[in-house]
């Protein structure tokens, strides 16, 4: 599904030249939270996150998934920089306001996301997967600079 709509939302974005962003997001530490609470917290900590990123987005056709085992992307269409950067950083406080408890975490014990935000102008032509690239390597950044934050890319 988020192939499909990615595709989808690259073809519009083609079209209509409105900016489009993708958030990628990775829970912090969440290894050391299943080896200490079990999977099926682990579970319901994922389901808890979930809700918590699609009642963080705006846009009526903005997409929340599940993109590995503790990732998600979200992809954000006519959407700038500056509103993705906003809600990005809107889900890593809203994570943080869940109080998740996480003893092996090193913000407070308590469950944190890193995101990493990647936007298209209308001048770039991307395919699918230089846009999730340089998703990653934003996220990449969140992780090696601490964790529990946002860049964009």
């Amino acid at each position: 599904m988020f192939d499909t709509t990615l595709e989808r939302d690259l073809l519009r974005y083609h079209k209509s030249k409105k900016p489009l962003s993708l958030l990628l997001l990775d829970v912090d530490y969440f290894k050391g939270y299943n080896d200490t609470y079990g999977h099926v917290a682990g579970d319901e900590a994922l389901i808890s996150i979930a809700e918590t990123l699609t009642k963080s987005c705006n846009g009526p056709d903005d997409f929340v998934c599940r993109f590995g085992g503790e990732e998600f992307a979200i992809i954000l269409p006519s959407t700038d920089e500056t509103v993705a950067i906003t809600v990005a950083q809107r889900i890593v406080d809203n994570v943080i306001k869940l109080g998740i408890e996480h003893e092996c975490s090193p913000y407070n014990q308590i469950l944190t996301v890193s995101v990493g935000v990647a936007t298209l102008s209308e001048q770039e032509q991307p395919e699918a997967i230089d846009f999730i690239n340089r998703a990653d390597r934003a996220l990449y950044l969140a992780k090696s600079q601490g964790r529990n934050c946002m860049k964009a890319h």
